[in-house]
């Protein structure tokens, strides 16, 4: 089953990461939570072209960063959940954080192979898997990876903040695996269920999300 799982395909990651905190958030005409300084600093191509005037800055989100999956403001902080019950926390040493998985799911043990292809947990339970990988590429912002998931083929990538971590969340039909990505470490953490039509999954990847520190 690890074949489908390769990748570009990936579970949830929830995940802390190290963004710098800006305080100028600003709440726009249009309710939309915008803070240019963050925005000029986060994405100097933009700079470029636009300047740091807050109001181009925020022409330019609007108009094509928001779809690009650009990040308006830094992720806020927040507590973690407390995880839900029927599972167990899995301390996953080697990113440094812990992922809450259910009961049902067995971790498998990881060949030579596994590890090669960037797998640092599997788990399985009838016919379902988790997978959880890092990928050690030097990705130094979120714009870069989504142009790597767009130039991996990736459609209809949503922009999500999970527990202040901004995470890339899609989905592979041709493999049946439901993805989400960040960033850790100059590498990309991928998080994959298999398949998604498992109606558990959704559950699964809820308290997964919400736990996830």
């Amino acid at each position: 089953m690890k074949k489908h799982l390769c990748i570009a395909a990936v579970i949830i990651l929830v995940l802390c990461s190290n963004l710098t905190a800006f305080a100028a958030v600003k709440t726009m005409p249009d309710g939309t939570q915008f803070d240019a300084a963050f925005y000029a600093a986060t994405y100097p191509d933009v700079v470029a072209v636009f300047g740091t005037d807050e109001k181009l800055l925020y022409q330019h989100y609007l108009q094509y960063g928001k779809a690009e999956g650009r990040i308006p403001h830094a992720p806020s902080a927040a507590a973690p959940a407390v995880p839900a019950a029927g599972g167990r926390i899995d301390n996953i040493t080697e990113i440094g954080h812990s992922l809450w998985i259910p009961d049902a799911y067995v971790s498998e043990p990881l060949s030579q192979t596994d590890r090669q292809q960037h797998y640092v947990r599997y788990y399985t339970a009838g016919g379902t898997a988790i997978a959880v990988q890092y990928i050690n590429l030097k990705v130094p912002d979120y714009q870069t990876l989504h142009a790597l998931l767009i130039q991996a083929g990736i459609k209809d990538i949503r922009v999500m903040d999970i527990n202040g971590t901004p995470m890339y969340a899609y989905e592979i039909p041709e493999q049946g695996t439901g993805s989400f990505d960040t960033l850790y470490n100059g590498g990309i953490v991928e998080i994959t269920f298999y398949p998604t039509n498992n109606p558990a999954m959704a559950d699964i990847a809820a308290a997964v999300m919400a736990s996830y520190h």
